[in-house]
């Protein structure tokens, strides 16, 4: 399965992902040498992309599974779930898992999910064992719970909005939003001023 986690301490928020079981049976076609054209590529990160990942543009579709293709951008090879893209930051082919942080972290200056994550009906599950992060959003005055910070970007005339790793009675406010995360740490957030210095280094594992 596919692991999402976060490496560098504080820097993009990630999951871990993993690989459907029925794709198990297929990786065996990894053990034998591909073919020229199916050769492990990268986008300039690092990261090798083969079976069952293929690299559009740099790899024929035969390569891979249609659900696994990859594109590069800004170094990094890039996922698309759903209506969201993920840098993928590692692939752990061991253990079939990769690494990925959302692409709108490092290219918004005020990012939350829209969601709660979903990757039913993909090839992906959320690699179990991580931690979460709770985003309240719209929320009334005086609502900010203990433990949690203010995503000051986001505060206006809709409400106020924060982030913080506890589930909380959250009645005050419009939505709530879980996401997984790797790469927190322990402790709590008091230590930050703004949600930004929270996610932007943050990752998750598929």
């Amino acid at each position: 399965m596919p692991t999402l986690t976060a490496w560098s301490k504080l820097t993009e928020l990630s999951l871990r992902l993993a690989l459907s079981s029925f794709l198990l049976s297929s990786l065996a076609w990894a053990a034998d040498l591909p073919p020229d054209d199916c050769l492990p590529r990268h986008c300039g990160n690092g990261v090798n992309v083969s079976y069952p990942f293929w690299l559009d543009g740099f790899q024929p579709s035969h390569c891979g599974f249609p659900s696994f293709k990859l594109t590069c951008r800004a170094d990094f090879p890039v996922v698309r779930i759903f209506e969201d893209d993920y840098h993928v930051r590692n692939i752990f082919y061991r253990n079939q898992s990769f690494l990925v942080s959302n692409v709108g972290l490092s290219s918004s200056t005020c990012y939350v999910p829209r969601d709660n994550l979903s990757i039913t009906a993909t090839p992906f599950s959320i690699v179990p064992a991580q931690s979460s992060l709770f985003f309240l959003l719209d929320c009334e005055p005086n609502s900010q719970p203990p433990g949690y910070v203010p995503i000051n970007c986001r505060n206006g005339s809709k409400g106020l909005s924060f982030v913080g790793r506890d589930q909380v009675n959250a009645s005050a406010c419009k939505s709530v939003i879980s996401f997984p995360i790797v790469g927190l740490g322990d402790g709590g957030l008091e230590k930050y001023n703004d949600a930004l210095d929270i996610l932007k280094p943050l990752s998750f594992s598929l």
